[in-house]
């Protein structure tokens, strides 16, 4: 950067001059304006040349001027020097580069923000003997932690897939669970011992193959209390090793929703050897047996490359650049382009012109997840009253929720329906509203107190937050906000919260899905629920995942929801809509549950 700093400098003395016009100087008057020795200036100047910065000829003879010419301006100098950064994978360095000298000239942030954008997408490589296939995405935050087991956000839940695989693999289209790790497994006729047979060949990405010890490994791993999804192995009794190739699983009592739990993420197959050496770093730098390998994580990207041997079938892409950028200013231009791109939102595609709205297609789907706010009712104080969480739901105007904040927010789905139901309904006559919300109030003993609201600093959530904050005071709740990371907001201090606004995790697997929302120590329920309250979901629960009968299963489930959505301890506010625009030389593109592509199933038409 120190030439940098000498070209600024020299730069500054001259600029009245500007650039393109020879400027009649001395070596001795650049050396002074550099602070230096004739001789050093002398190097600067032929360094500065040699980057293409400056021309310089030397005066002939003693005494005669020399003449300078600049060729860039400062901020085109930036420019590039914050382009070889990233290019080099700096990308922090050269976004902070350009955030130093943004103010300084005018549309340096908007160049930087367009060359930024025509680095995403499908950029493909091509020799006589070879291609090579790479997608280049941005993501706002880097992605620390993808070790399965540990994940709390659905951002890192997206990627492990593509990491690791678990012992068996749910198929969202079919709603069924296939072969993974496990190309084989029974189940005894007491409905409480699972034998899988293991695939044989299967490798993991730091070289090792994958044995039944692994599978014993991470599954009672995900049991131990410091991780947050232990409720997924909760009726494990033990895992016994046979043989290299054969686990069996034996329960405290029948669970019919253990395959499904064990095509969840978070009980991915981890490497005994390799997760124990690399302890936190495990996180950092996994590695797994799944399509892609992790070659780099950190603050400016994360890479994945295809893992040749894999062994259910080589992905098309060869490489995916996850870079971390901050969020966008300006939408990014989606004009004609020769890079394929996937670009979400339709308020960021601006597709006024026919031509260019012909390239490209729309892949969308409503989120099952939804947003919530869920009410302590563990704690002693108002939320204890069913009158105050009754008048809390009345208060919160789902309607104009979603009017008045607008974006990508729709009314809730899923849970048969529950969620819908209880995210439209009834709010026909304010009047009568209003006095019924002053009425329950005054029943619930509520006295002004300040209840403390806690959730993510994500953009969406603070918008939540306010919303409510304001919706609430209009009554004369007074709450206080409080935004944190996601490992506090599924700690135990939670226990302390009056309200948590966070998102459910919900996909195809609907009845699972209850299960993570009622008991994941990443959900608000697991640190609200009173004892007595706690203990009759775990009971119901245990009864309706041990019924074998699918049919009387899902209705003792079913009922179980519509148990919880009555009592108000969480209240739904809505789902999002997830779209995505898509350049139509790409193929093979479906969004899954959490709103990501399947890399594996994409495909380039060009």
């Amino acid at each position: 950067m120190l030439l940098f700093e000498h070209y600024q400098r020299l730069f500054s003395f001259y600029r009245e001059q500007g650039v393109s016009r020879p400027i009649s100087v001395s070596l001795e008057q650049v050396a002074a304006h550099l602070c230096c020795t004739k001789r050093n200036a002398a190097t600067t100047v032929k360094k500065l040349q040699q980057r293409g910065w400056i021309d310089w000829r030397p005066g002939k003879g003693r005494g005669n001027q020399s003449a300078l010419t600049f060729r860039l301006h400062l901020g085109d100098v930036v420019l590039s020097l914050a382009q070889e950064m990233i290019l080099r994978g700096d990308i922090r360095e050269g976004q902070e580069f350009v955030a130093r000298h943004r103010d300084e000239w005018e549309g340096l942030g908007e160049a930087f923000q367009r060359w930024m954008d025509s680095q995403f997408g499908l950029h493909v490589q091509k020799s006589h003997d070879k291609r090579l296939d790479m997608l280049r995405m941005f993501s706002t935050r880097p992605q620390p932690l993808l070790d399965p087991a540990r994940l709390l956000l659905r951002s890192e839940a997206n990627l492990v897939p593509h990491v690791f695989d678990g012992l068996v693999h749910f198929n969202p289209a079919c709603k069924t669970i296939e072969p993974g790790i496990a190309f084989y497994w029974e189940m005894d006729e007491s409905g409480t011992a699972y034998t899988f047979y293991l695939r044989k060949g299967v490798w993991f990405h730091h070289g090792r193959a994958l044995t039944a010890e692994d599978v014993r490994y991470s599954i009672q791993r995900l049991c131990k209390p410091a991780f947050p999804h232990r409720w997924m192995a909760s009726s494990i009794r033990q895992v016994e090793v046979i043989d290299p190739y054969i686990v069996k699983v034996l329960l405290h009592r029948p669970d019919f929703l253990l395959l499904h739990a064990l095509s969840k993420e978070y009980a991915s197959i981890v490497p005994e050897d390799y997760a124990e050496r690399m302890g936190e770093e495990f996180g950092r730098m996994p590695a797994g047996t799944g399509p892609f390998r992790i070659v780099r994580n950190d603050e400016s990207m994360l890479v994945l490359e295809a893992f040749e041997p894999y062994f259910g079938g080589r992905p098309f892409l060869d490489r995916i650049e996850l870079w971390q950028v901050p969020e966008r200013e300006a939408a990014p231009d989606l004009g004609p382009s020769d890079v394929p791109r996937i670009v979400y939102s339709q308020k960021e595609a601006g597709m006024d012109n026919e031509s260019v709205r012909s390239s490209w297609q729309t892949v969308y789907r409503v989120e099952q997840c939804f947003q919530y706010l869920a009410c302590n009712v563990g704690k002693p104080g108002p939320l204890q009253a069913d009158a105050f969480r009754e008048a809390l739901d009345l208060i919160i105007d789902r309607p104009a929720m979603l009017a008045e904040l607008g974006g990508d927010r729709q009314p809730a789905v899923g849970w048969g329906g529950l969620l819908v139901e209880r995210s439209e309904g009834g709010r026909s006559d304010e009047m009568i509203s209003t006095k019924r919300i002053r009425e329950l109030l005054g029943k619930s003993g509520y006295r002004g107190e300040t209840l403390s609201l806690y959730t993510l600093p994500e953009y969406d959530h603070v918008e939540d937050a306010q919303w409510l904050q304001e919706r609430l005071g209009r009554y004369g709740i007074d709450l206080a906000i409080f935004y944190v990371q996601p490992e506090v907001l599924a700690s135990r201090q939670m226990r302390e919260a009056d309200f948590i606004l966070d998102s459910a995790n919900m996909d195809e697997r609907q009845h699972l899905s209850l299960l993570e929302f009622l008991f994941d120590d990443s959900a608000a329920l697991s640190h609200f629920l009173s004892p007595a309250l706690a203990a009759e979901v775990k009971e119901r629960v245990a009864r309706g995942s041990s019924t074998e009968d699918e049919r009387k299963r899902a209705q003792e489930l079913q009922e179980l929801m519509k148990w919880i959505v009555g009592l108000r301890v969480f209240l739904p506010l809505y789902s999002n809509r997830i779209e995505a625009m898509v350049d139509a030389r790409l193929g093979g593109i479906a969004l899954g549950a959490y709103g990501w592509p399947d890399f594996c199933r994409i495909v380039v038409r060009t």
